[in-house]
């Protein structure tokens, strides 16, 4: 069987982008997303997300943008001079103390049971520093303990996840790029060859805002929305007989 979760990064991001990742799993093909909770809140947003029972909400572990959930005096390492995330993973995987970014992953993880009324149904990171070393311990913990799932983006580290009685998926795609990655004609060909066993895609919908001006993958978004939404998507799914779900639905093994 082709299991697919295709998760959408950034929820909470700017209001545009969690507009687009409902829209996404609305009207295409997005089964879950993860929370940047440090941010902001978005009271209506975040209690549409919260009220989709087929939508699994995880936890987007931050530590390279905005502030801490904790106060800054308990988290000196993870902070630069302005009292920011430091930006650059470099930056982080050099100057982090491992007890600091447990800290901080335990009262983000606080905070999103205050957010959206739940804990979530899974761990990832953005820009993935939760394969980091003191990063990763961290989370590993909290995995252990909770119970929750971690994205796995390689096979290495899926793994050493593995190893340790982690659960995560069998496969992943996605990526980084400056321009657009999931378009139209990436994904249909994407869906198209997916493996046996459980695949998470990873994208990154949303609609442009001025809160995205910043950002070198803000007009981008729209792109990816207009693929993850498109019916031909969900007919290639339905076609190849892929079952759609996300993490909270399916009882994985580690």
């Amino acid at each position: 069987m082709r299991l697919l979760i295709v998760n959408a990064d950034d929820f909470g991001l700017t209001p545009g982008v969690s507009r687009g990742i409902l829209a996404a799993h609305r009207s295409g093909i997005v089964t879950s997303t993860t929370a940047l909770v440090n941010l902001p809140a978005q009271p209506d947003l975040d209690g549409d997300a919260a009220g989709l029972s087929a939508l699994g909400i995880g936890l987007h572990f931050n530590l390279t943008w905005g502030t801490p959930v904790s106060p800054p005096d308990a988290v000196p390492s993870l902070l630069d001079a302005e009292g920011g995330f430091h930006r650059d993973p470099r930056v982080v995987a050099e100057r982090v103390a491992a007890d600091e970014v447990r800290r901080e992953a335990d009262a983000q993880l606080e905070a999103f049971a205050r957010r959206f009324g739940c804990p979530p149904t899974h761990l990832d990171s953005h820009h993935h520093v939760h394969r980091l070393p003191r990063v990763m311990d961290a989370v590993l913990g909290i995995a252990l303990t909770s119970g929750l799932p971690v994205r796995s983006s390689d096979p290495g580290f899926r793994e050493g996840l593995r190893r340790h009685g982690v659960r995560t998926s069998d496969h992943f795609i996605g990526g980084n790029e400056p321009a657009p990655y999931w378009t139209p004609e990436r994904l249909l060909d994407g869906l198209a060859v997916l493996p046996l066993g459980l695949t998470e895609l990873m994208c990154h919908p949303g609609h442009y805002d001025d809160a995205l001006a910043h950002s070198r993958y803000g007009r981008a978004r729209e792109v990816e929305l207009a693929a993850l939404s498109d019916p031909e998507a969900r007919a290639t799914i339905e076609r190849l007989d892929v079952r759609l779900c996300h993490f909270g639905t399916l009882p994985l093994q580690g």
